[in-house]
């Protein structure tokens, strides 16, 4: 294991044995970037052990160029052959993959986003049935790639969709995926293993989440018995929304983690609802 002395502690650190690992070349490390936080973990190239993961929020304070230096200064970067990194995006749409056409990324992009020039669009297939094109700034871009020649990058958002319908709940016709950021959250809804609705709210407040259930449920002209709601997220916020949800609706629950990983045993010190997002980031292909 390298060992290097490191000025920017992470909030939360887990790991499993890195002490064993000797050489990098063969692990995958995972990063998961947000307006205040940077997340990764690092899991070998099948994708199925996490051995490390680190978690640094900077509470009111926007990640910055020197955070990011600092945080990627760990050689477990510099010597992983495999990087990924899914970047908070609130600009994404789906589009089912039997009607996709690459010559119309552009158009279907902005039927639903206005893209600025400092934009540059990608796509991401999800559970083979859909497409989500998303747009990232060129510059974060071109930094992150100047750092890494190895990477992939993909959305934050897209790679839980890959997950939810493993957790949809048996005994309801409906679920409702809610992670909860600082600045943003996903809302995805599920009939049976079917998703009806994904969204990304940018500066929702608690009564907006609260708003849009209730709305998908009278939209689709439901009891409150058959919607099954599930939190995920490391915000402070997550509790808070809990509180509120569970006055209004009868099924709401902190989400579990993702089954098929292995993970270090210090990581079930955690909540169960925790680092959802970047795990699914580990098992987007």
């Amino acid at each position: 294991m390298i060992q290097y002395q490191e000025n920017l502690k992470p909030t939360i650190q887990i790991d499993n044995n890195l002490s064993n690992i000797k050489d990098y070349s063969n692990y995958t490390c995972s990063i998961l970037i947000g307006r205040n936080y940077l997340s990764y973990a690092l899991s070998n190239k099948e994708n199925s052990i996490i051995y490390l993961l680190k978690h640094y929020y900077f509470e009111d304070k926007v990640i910055g160029k020197n955070d990011f230096n600092e945080i990627l200064s760990d050689p477990v970067f510099k010597n992983v052959n495999n990087v990924k990194i899914a970047i908070d995006t609130l600009k994404s749409t789906l589009v089912p993959k039997i009607l996709y056409a690459k010559e119309h990324i552009q158009d279907y992009y902005q039927f639903v986003h206005e893209l600025n020039d400092e934009e540059s669009l990608f796509t991401q297939e999800i559970n083979q049935d859909k497409i989500s094109i998303y747009s990232l700034k060129k510059s974060t871009v071109g930094f992150l790639g100047s750092i890494y020649k190895n990477v992939t990058f993909y959305d934050a958002s897209s790679c839980i969709l890959n997950n939810y319908p493993s957790l949809t709940a048996g005994d309801n016709s409906y679920t409702a995926f809610i992670i909860i950021k600082d600045d943003c959250a996903s809302l995805s809804f599920y009939l049976k293993k079917d998703l009806i609705l994904h969204k990304i709210l940018a500066d929702v407040s608690i009564t907006d989440i609260t708003y849009h259930i209730a709305n998908f449920i009278e939209v689709q002209k439901i009891s409150k018995d058959k919607m099954s709601i599930q939190l995920f997220g490391e915000s402070i916020r997550v509790p808070i929304v809990y509180n509120e949800l569970i006055q209004y609706f009868p099924s709401v629950k902190y989400g579990n983690r993702i089954g098929n990983l292995q993970y270090p045993e210090t990581l079930f010190d955690q909540p169960t609802h925790y680092f959802f997002n970047l795990f699914s980031l580990v098992t987007c292909a």
